[in-house]
């Protein structure tokens, strides 16, 4: 079947004005707005490239990878993709 959309899609992190690091998520128009449940600052996640402008929403997808638990045989390979995700995490 569709596996649907990846949901780190539609998660972020953006460097604000005052150059610190926020959550974000899209909301139903498809826009950018910070997240309302962690108005705090958070730490940049060390899988994802900075953006070099403030203000710009940088999705959690991008510096992940997406799997298909079925298709790419999940039962045999979750611990490598558990690992590699741990490596790219700097762990």
């Amino acid at each position: 079947g569709n596996p649907g959309q990846n949901p780190l899609d539609f998660m972020g992190v953006y460097i604000s004005d005052d150059g610190k690091a926020y959550l974000c998520e899209k909301d139903w128009r498809d826009q950018w707005v910070q997240y309302d449940k962690i108005k705090t600052p958070v730490t940049w996640p060390k899988y994802l490239p900075k953006p070099s402008v403030r203000n710009w929403a940088q999705p959690l997808s991008a510096g992940t990878c997406a799997y298909d638990y079925d298709y790419q045989d999940g039962y045999n390979n979750l611990s490598i993709w558990v690992q590699d995700a741990a490596v790219a995490a700097g762990r």
